[in-house]
C-alpha cells in the first residue's frame, strides 16, 4: 500500500508544508487561498502544455508549438457556449471535446502526414 499510494501521499504533504511556510513567511500579509489556487491552476496548464509538446515530438519528432492553441480554440469555444449562449456546462464540455478531437484529426491528416515523410537529414527518395 505504501508503494503505491507513496507519491500521492508526498505530493500532498509537499503542498501543505508549501503552505505553511507561506503562512509562516507572510503572515503579516498572506496571499489568499484563491490566489494559491489560480497560480496552482495555471502551473498545471503550463505542465499539460510542456507534455503535449514531449508527446508529439516523441511520437512524430516534429515540435509543434500549436498544440496549445489547437487546445484552446476548443476550450475558449466552450467558454463562450455556456457564457454568452447559455449551453449547459456538460453539453459544452461535450461538444469541445468532440471539437478538439475533429480539430486534431484534420491537422494529423491534412498537416502532419505530409511532414511525416520527410525527417531531417533524410532526403527525398523518388
Amino acid at each position: 500500500m505504501g508503494s503505491r499510494y507513496g507519491p500521492v501521499i508526498r505530493t500532498v504533504a509537499a503542498a501543505l508544508l508549501f503552505y505553511g511556510a507561506l503562512r509562516l513567511f507572510l503572515r503579516n500579509n498572506p496571499p489568499p487561498l484563491g490566489t494559491i489556487a489560480f497560480g496552482a491552476i495555471i502551473g498545471l496548464l503550463y505542465a499539460m502544455v510542456a507534455f503535449g509538446l514531449i508527446l508529439i515530438y516523441r511520437a512524430n519528432r516534429i515540435i509543434n508549438f500549436a498544440q496549445a492553441e489547437m487546445g484552446a480554440v476548443s476550450a475558449v469555444m466552450a467558454v463562450l457556449l455556456v457564457k454568452i449562449h447559455h449551453v449547459p456546462y456538460l453539453i459544452a464540455l461535450a461538444v469541445a471535446i468532440v471539437s478538439a478531437v475533429v480539430s486534431g484529426w484534420l491537422v494529423e491528416i491534412l498537416v502532419v502526414r505530409r511532414f511525416a515523410r520527410f525527417r531531417v537529414g533524410e532526403e527525398e527518395e523518388e
